[in-house]
């Protein structure tokens, strides 16, 4: 006989369990959501939370194949084209309407069911790595670098030919497409 024959198999460990568990609930909510619309999923999901259980997992099933996998990270702040817009609204009425169904059923905590729900789907696609988040447009941030690039040249003593030039240019920038009044950065 040799040592492999003979050695016992070893449990699996606390977080392969957790792992294991939480991969069949997945499961069970994928198959589940599709026999249900996106409507029973949100009454399962706050009728859930009232009684202690979770239907929230069906939710987030349900909310991503409304609104695609991204659907949680859509904000008012980087919906910017009018098909991000149109998407973000739709995303909002659907929130809207899960707050006031929480409100119906007497939870202490409007959003509990919507977080849950965004929680679960950030957790599937991100795993329990933080997603980085940039609060500003991008032409927000464009304009903050931007005008201070332009502050901090114009307070250069000793500029070269080559930085009067680009300033000349940031400056242009700064009036022709975000409308600002250089006399007023120094």
């Amino acid at each position: 006989m040799s040592k492999f024959e003979t050695a016992k198999n070893k449990a699996p460990s606390m977080a392969e369990r957790e792992r294991n568990i939480r991969a069949k609930n997945m499961a069970a909510a994928s198959k589940l959501s599709i026999s249900k619309t996106i409507e029973e999923a949100r009454e399962a999901c706050v009728e859930g939370i009232k009684k202690g259980e979770s239907g929230s997992r069906v939710y987030a099933f349900k909310l991503e194949e409304a609104f695609g996998r991204d659907w949680f990270t859509w904000s008012a702040a980087n919906a910017r084209t009018d098909n991000e817009k149109a998407l973000f609204a739709a995303i909002e009425i659907e929130r809207k309407a899960c707050q006031a169904r929480s409100m119906e059923r007497g939870l202490s905590n409007k959003d509990k069911a919507w977080s849950e729900a965004r929680a679960i789907s950030r957790q599937r696609f991100y795993g329990d790595n933080p997603r980085e988040s940039n609060a500003k447009p991008l032409d927000a941030v464009q304009l903050e670098v931007l005008t201070k690039l332009y502050k901090k040249a114009m307070k250069e003593e000793r500029p070269t030919d080559m930085e009067c030039d680009l300033n000349v240019k940031i400056g242009e920038l700064l009036v022709g497409f975000f409308r600002v009044d250089l006399s007023k950065l120094g």
